[in-house]
């Protein structure tokens, strides 16, 4: 008798589609997060690529502003700033979605500028403070607060700064300070025993007169000259022209002698010539010159400060390489450099751009002006920043015409000229 074996085979199609069916949900869930990521990545891409423009728009206003204002605007402490960190600075602009905010520091005690909270790179990867370099103890980190003037060029700085709001501020102090580097070919000799006996460097302050005139009000007056270098300067001991010999600007300060030719030919030391110009016109020097006839002596830079507004120092390199013995023409570009920088103070008694969150570093306009720029999108979820550095423009102002000054109401005469040469004239008896 045969035994018959029989199979149940109900439910197995049941179970091959539920299987089928996880995996196809396997797939699809992991195919759908696959989508809705590349969606949010899409849907991030594009708000950050919104809030970068904005960003944009930020610093084109920012420009704008710049544009509209005298040299050394910022945005710091203006009526309409916002207080951002403990700071009323920023200028936001809400009433769009999306929208921006930006800042513009702009205003420094020192042309070069650092900023005290930010690193400065002496070298790549080396990230110092800015009082490390001012502080003097080490040379090559001193000498990164100069700037080059090379051989012939000229750079105009204003020594004032727009306050915001219409108004602007006078610089009340100033020191330039400059050395050399001079490396005389070896088989060329110094024209003269020492540097002092040449001049190298050009300077002007020029300004409109503060004293409400308007048959002169918009006459410019200017008072120069021609100052040497010294043998042993350097960026510890830099040749100093200002307008006070206050000990935080002229610490370290070398005063050069010059010498004044007279109309008869002689020769008189000006020991204090680092804070004033030898020769000038009364009218130019706001009259407080020492008496005397037409070409006044002793023309102070404080006094023509103190009676003039708006004023800009212009200084020019007028090295002479074949004189202070640089005669291959390949280094003479290098070798020729003037190394400068400027400090400055505000007036303690002053009120101008006086907000309650100026400080005593917002005394002229910086080397470049900071622009800080961020937007925002997706109901300010999203945030992104842009940071630009603007130089301050080297331009010669349409009143900046006095480079050689005649006397209107003088009659032509004929004067003993300058010693051969001028301007490279010894400067030393």
């Amino acid at each position: 008798m045969k035994k018959i074996i029989t199979t149940n085979r109900q439910g197995s199609s049941l179970l091959v589609a539920i299987l089928v069916m996880g995996i196809l949900m396997t797939l699809t869930l992991g195919l759908s997060a696959l989508v809705i990521r590349e969606i949010n990545q899409t849907g991030d891409a594009v708000s950050a690529g919104i809030a970068y423009y904005s960003a944009e728009a930020g610093v084109e206003n920012a420009l704008l502003d710049l544009h509209e204002h005298l040299p050394g605007f910022q945005t710091k402490g203006l009526p309409q700033a916002v207080e951002v960190n403990g700071e009323k600075e920023w200028i936001e602009q809400k009433d769009v979605e999306p929208h921006y905010e930006y800042n513009i520091r702009n205003k420094g005690n020192a042309y070069p500028y650092f900023d005290p909270d930010e690193p400065i790179y002496l070298e790549p990867g080396v990230g110092v403070t800015k009082k490390f370099i001012y502080d003097g103890s080490n040379v090559d980190a001193l000498e990164a607060t100069y700037n080059v003037l090379p051989l012939s060029d000229t750079i105009t700085i204003p020594l004032f700064s727009d306050c915001g709001d219409g108004t602007y501020e006078d610089v009340k102090d100033f020191v330039l300070q400059y050395y050399v580097k001079f490396e005389a070919d070896e088989s060329v000799k110094l024209a003269a025993k020492k540097l002092e006996d040449f001049d190298i460097l050009r300077w002007k302050v020029f300004g409109t007169p503060s004293d409400g005139d308007a048959t002169i009000a918009t006459r410019t007056h200017a008072i120069s000259d021609f100052f040497p270098a010294v043998t042993n300067n350097s960026a510890q001991t830099p040749v100093c022209i200002g307008s006070n010999p206050d000990p935080d600007l002229t610490s370290g300060c070398i005063f050069p002698v010059a010498a004044y030719v007279k109309k008869d030919s002689t020769i008189e030391a000006f020991t204090d010539v680092w804070s004033q110009a030898r020769q000038c016109f009364v009218g130019d020097a706001g009259g407080m010159v020492t008496a005397g006839q037409d070409i006044k002596t002793g023309c102070t830079i404080a006094n023509f400060m103190g009676s003039h507004k708006k004023n800009y120092l212009t200084i020019t390199n007028i090295v002479n390489p074949d004189i202070v013995g640089i005669s291959n023409p390949l280094l003479r570009d290098k070798r020729a450099n003037i190394y400068y920088r400027i400090l400055a103070k505000r007036d303690p008694a002053s009120t101008a751009c006086d907000s309650g969150t100026v400080n005593d570093e917002d005394v002229m306009p910086r080397e470049f002006a900071h622009i800080r720029s961020d937007g925002f999108s997706s109901d300010g979820k999203v945030k992104q920043s842009i940071d630009v550095n603007l130089k301050l423009n080297n331009f010669l102002p349409v009143f900046n015409f006095t480079l050689y000054h005649t006397d209107p109401n003088k009659a032509p005469e004929v004067t003993t000229p300058l010693l051969p040469g001028f301007p490279f004239t010894p400067t030393t008896i």
